[in-house]
């Protein structure tokens, strides 16, 4: 397995010396979202699995920085649970993130990244979604109406996305707020931030009939996005 690490430490490095797994060490974030990226002249990425240490509150920004950037590999946290609290681990949770406490030591680290790896190679996730007359490609976060692309800020594609892979399903505010904003505690209860760019997507996906999407409101909850015909026979 190569691992891609990131603030970890010489204890790390030796454990997977002597557990045989290849490990290399980025520099700093911007270093390992550098090689973290997918190599598009093949479509695959060099590392099966990214380990960051969250030593302090200067890097707690890593691992969302990672998922951000279109990393598409599992990411393993190793954090103080002291140190930050149950909404931080809420916020670090993405699609392929395990999170781990310092205090497991590094073997169980090292177990856990392996055993991400099997489930993120077990599990199926698509490069690209097709819903409602809409291909999302979640690798280079690009939206296509047939062959034209459909302009959206960051925040209005994560909505999509978001809602896209949770088809017909109800998604609360608070979680699609940490997923499109990861700012925790200070700001978590505020609804008009979601509301604001679900709100601007709609509008945009309504300028094309060919989409048949509809995003609904759903009162005390959060929103579902459903294909028109399904709503129409529901």
């Amino acid at each position: 397995m190569h691992i891609l690490g990131l603030a970890v430490d010489a204890e790390f490095s030796c454990l997977c010396e002597s557990e045989q797994q290849i490990l290399t060490l980025a520099n700093d974030i911007e270093d390992a979202v550098s090689l973290a990226a997918l190599d598009r002249r093949n479509g695959t990425y060099q590392f099966d699995v990214a380990v960051v240490h969250v030593s302090d509150v200067s890097k707690v920004g890593y691992p969302y920085r990672l998922y951000e950037t279109g990393v598409r590999i599992p990411i393993v946290v190793l954090y103080d649970a002291q140190q930050f609290s149950g909404w931080r681990c809420a916020e670090w949770y993405r699609q392929g993130v395990l999170l781990c406490l310092s205090d497991d030591g590094y073997a169980n680290l090292l177990m856990s990244a392996m055993r991400s790896q099997v489930a993120f190679n077990r599990r199926i996730d698509p490069q690209q979604l097709t819903v409602g007359g809409l291909k999302i490609n979640t690798i280079t976060r690009e939206v296509f109406v047939d062959d034209q692309s459909l302009e959206l800020t960051r925040y209005e594609y994560r909505a999509l996305e978001i809602l896209a892979r949770r088809k017909n399903t109800q998604v609360r505010t608070e979680d699609m707020f940490r997923e499109l904003c990861g700012w925790g505690d200070a700001a978590k209860s505020n609804d008009n931030v979601v509301h604001v760019h679900v709100s601007r997507l709609r509008q945009k996906l309504g300028r094309y009939a060919q989409v048949s999407l509809t995003i609904k409101s759903v009162r005390g909850i959060g929103y579902r996005l459903s294909e028109k015909s399904q709503v129409l026979h529901s």
